[in-house]
């Protein structure tokens, strides 16, 4: 991507999960740079503009957060159609 920060590109994403309802989709994810900070990104497919970037100091609250997400999501109707789980770090 041509607007990609240089943050962004360090960064890989270590869990994502893809909800739907009827014909939309938002994506829900969490990204971990290098130096181990976090981004929590819930992301519109219809308008990615929308985009919400929490950034955490540590996995564990992005991934509380994540589950935060993902609760309210499925609480006003979103369902779960896709996810990526987390990967273990490479030696």
């Amino acid at each position: 991507m041509a607007n990609m920060s240089a943050a962004q590109a360090s960064s890989r994403p270590v869990l994502l999960w893809v909800f739907r309802r009827e014909f939309e989709a938002i994506t829900c994810g969490v990204d971990v740079s290098a130096s181990g900070r976090c981004e929590v990104r819930t992301v519109p497919q219809w308008d990615p503009s929308l985009a919400v970037v929490e950034p955490f100091e540590c996995a564990g609250e992005a991934l509380q957060r994540h589950a935060e997400v993902a609760r309210r999501l499925r609480e006003i109707g979103w369902v779960v159609a896709d996810h990526v789980p987390m990967q273990q770090r490479a030696a």
